[in-house]
C-alpha cells in the first residue's frame, strides 16, 4: 500500500515537473520557428511560430500565415503513460513530450506517433529566454 501511494506521488510529481518546465510559475514561450517580420506600410511576417504555455493551462499559439500573425488559444495538460512516456495534450491532439538542456539552452520536442506504419512527426522548440513570465 505504501509503495502504491509513493508511486502515485512520484507520478504526480513528474507531471507537475513537466508542467513547470513548460509554463514556469506564470508562462513560458517556446519557439518552433523564429519570426521573420517584414517592414513597410503594412508590417507583416514571412515566417514564424511560437507557443506560450501559461500556468493556468492556457496555450497561446502564434503562427505566420499568409503574411500575418494569427493567434489561437487552446487548453493543455500533461499526463504519464506507462512508466516512461510523458504525454502533452493540446486541445484534442496528443504528443509525446521530451525536454533537453544543452549548452545552457532549454529545448522541447513534441512527437506524434500515429501507428507502427506511419512515420513519427517531430517538432523541436527552443525556450525563448526573453519570453518567460517565470
Amino acid at each position: 500500500m505504501i509503495a502504491m501511494v509513493a508511486a502515485l506521488f512520484l507520478l504526480f510529481a513528474m507531471e507537475q515537473d513537466a508542467g513547470e518546465r513548460l509554463a514556469g510559475s506564470s508562462w513560458r514561450e517556446w519557439t518552433l520557428h523564429r519570426f521573420e517580420m517584414t517592414m513597410g506600410a503594412s508590417a507583416g511576417c514571412r515566417s514564424g511560430e511560437s507557443y506560450r504555455f501559461s500556468a493556468d493551462h492556457t496555450l497561446t499559439i502564434r503562427q505566420c500565415k499568409e503574411g500575418r500573425v494569427v493567434t489561437t488559444t487552446e487548453k493543455w495538460s500533461v499526463s504519464k503513460e506507462g512508466e516512461v512516456d510523458t504525454i502533452l495534450t493540446v486541445g484534442d491532439k496528443r504528443y509525446h513530450l521530451f525536454f533537453k538542456r544543452e549548452a545552457g539552452t532549454d529545448s522541447m520536442r513534441l512527437e506524434i506517433r500515429p501507428d507502427l506504419k506511419a512515420p513519427i512527426q517531430d517538432f523541436d522548440f527552443r525556450l525563448n529566454k526573453s519570453g518567460t513570465g517565470q
